[in-house]
């Protein structure tokens, strides 16, 4: 990537010049039972520099190496391996949190540059587009500290820095608002309903309990040519969605990633927009609304409503009871229930204008959200603009002509600390696991020997990063990291691929207890210390 000219009064410093300390991570065991410090991960670490939501993991116990491996406010953590360039700016709710062994630190020198600048420049495409030129795959993705240290920053002086870093946050904090309000706006649809009917489960208002098939059509979806996955039955111009599309829709379902052609169509079955859709396998009593004709395989239900009965009730009114459907689901290879369960599944009736005035409100809400989602669209787009002339120096131009003697003494301040700072950087390149086998041999041939089969099974185990993966019940992964729903015997081929990765050292496999205490097979990711046995061995060897 060519770098583009810059203002007189900016700079192209690396990212290893700006920093006082950089820093690989520890590698220590931690769950969310520890007593010890959090341990941050790349998995707590979202695509847009925030901190996921959820339980966090704790080392197991205090760590001898706590001062070394602290986090301050300020310092900022990069992802080196699977997810790499990912990064997240330590504020004070992070402070003396410890850091995992796939993230470096890097602790700023702030007489340079403020961490709020340059943790909106991780996220930009300069910085994109160095970490796709650094990225190396080989059992997968990474990149390292050195290389890491040669991105080049558009440093503008401190002054016009701050001035850039409050635009910026202002337009982020409009599209997080904009986030917020979309998640309100899905919230109401519960709120509203249990107003109107009460809990369905309890049946507090006392409506007439109906059978769901009394109630309307209910019907599997039909796919009946073997093998499933055969390529002739795919590619034309009719819809086809999987559990997935129904489980991630929000309740409608306005996009879909198959189509079936002629031949597809005539093995399956096109039903209307507006057919409810409910999930029966994997994804257990999920439900969303067809925006669109389209076709669907037998792990999925299509609902019509007779007179009297409204889609929308019905749909609201099943995910109030998707859990307990849920938990009384057997289990043997995958999650499932069968549909006489769902047929016979009694749900209250209340009266038809009430049904009415509750789906009017839905549908008017849903154009309302519909309307906040094409916003936030627009304005992740806007944001992108915004930051693409902030680091190049667009933004303030203006804003620049009118400051000028100002910025000529902000640059000389910064010119001067340029000179002092490049004394005081402190490089700790080593990783904290000093054992002799984590150079791990470059395995891209071993890559290149895999099918696409295997090659996509590895990836998606990867992106599960330390996640067990059960042999007995892999519908979970299948749906959510590798959705093949329309291959025959999917989970067959699936658990044959991880076996033979882990026979070829890609992957680990492992005993464990499952819930009947009995013996099963996971699978995960390697961790770093699984690289060899033999030199672990020898290692142990030397005492």
């Amino acid at each position: 990537m060519i770098l583009p000219s810059l203002p007189k009064t900016w700079k192209w410093i690396s990212l290893g010049e700006l920093s006082t300390l950089i820093q690989y991570g520890l590698n220590e065991k931690a769950d969310e039972m520890g007593t010890g410090p959090v341990y941050l991960r790349i998995s707590d670490i979202d695509d847009f520099g925030k901190i996921v939501s959820g339980h966090r993991k704790r080392l197991l116990s205090n760590t001898i190496d706590f001062d070394r491996y602290k986090l301050l406010p300020g310092d900022i953590v990069i992802a080196r391996s699977g997810s790499i360039g990912r990064s997240y700016l330590i504020t004070e709710n992070e402070k003396n949190w410890i850091f995992a062994s796939y993230l470096i630190r890097f602790r700023i020198n702030t007489r340079l540059i403020f961490p709020e600048y340059l943790a909106f420049c991780l996220r930009s495409t300069l910085f994109d587009h160095h970490v796709f030129k650094f990225g190396r795959s080989v059992a997968q993705t990474n990149i390292n500290s050195k290389e890491l240290s040669l991105f080049r920053v558009p440093l503008p002086t401190l002054i016009e820095q701050e001035k850039i870093v409050s635009i910026l946050e202002q337009a982020d904090k409009l599209s997080r608002l904009r986030d917020e309000t979309l998640t309100m706006a899905q919230k109401l649809y519960q709120t509203l309903f249990l107003e109107m009917f009460g809990d369905p489960l309890s049946n507090p208002k006392c409506f007439p309990k109906i059978q769901l098939d009394i109630l309307g059509t209910i019907d599997r979806g039909i796919s009946k040519h073997r093998p499933r996955d055969a390529s002739f039955l795919f590619g034309g111009r009719y819809p086809f969605i999987q559990t997935g599309n129904v489980a991630n829709s929000g309740g409608w379902i306005n996009n879909y990633s198959q189509t079936y052609s002629e031949e597809g169509l005539a093995q399956s079955r096109l039903w209307p927009e507006g057919t409810l859709c409910i999930t029966i396998a994997a994804n257990i009593a999920k439900t969303g609304i067809l925006t669109f004709d389209a076709c669907f395989p037998d792990s999925v239900v299509g609902f019509l409503p007779n007179q009297g009965i409204t889609t929308e009730y019905i749909m609201f009114a099943l995910n109030l009871f998707q859990q307990r459907l849920e938990a009384n689901a057997p289990q043997a290879a995958q999650k499932n229930i069968n549909l006489q369960i769902l047929r016979s599944l009694k749900i209250p009736k209340p009266p038809f204008d009430i049904q009415k005035k509750f789906s009017h409100i839905v549908k008017n809400n849903y154009k309302n959200i519909l309307k906040i989602k094409k916003l936030s669209e627009d304005l992740v787009e806007l944001f992108q603009q915004i930051q693409s002339e902030a680091f190049c120096g667009e933004l303030t131009s203006i804003w620049r002509e009118q400051n000028k003697l100002l910025l000529e003494k902000g640059a000389k301040k910064r010119d001067a600390a340029l000179g002092i700072s490049k004394k005081k950087v402190t490089i700790k390149e080593h990783i904290p696991e000093e054992r002799p086998w984590l150079s791990q041999p470059n395995r891209r041939w071993l890559m290149e020997q895999l099918s696409n089969f295997q090659r996509s099974v590895y990836y998606a185990l990867i992106k599960w990063e330390d996640t067990l993966i059960p042999s007995e019940d892999l519908e979970d992964f299948r749906e959510q990291a590798f959705p093949v729903e329309h291959l025959e015997d999917a989970n067959d081929q699936i658990l044959r691929a991880l076996h033979q990765l882990a026979v070829l050292g890609l992957i680990a496999k492992i005993s464990l207890y499952n819930h009947e205490g009995d013996y099963v097979t996971a699978f995960r990711g390697l961790r770093l210390e699984e690289f060899s046995q033999v030199s672990d061995k020898q290692y142990l060897a030397k005492g």
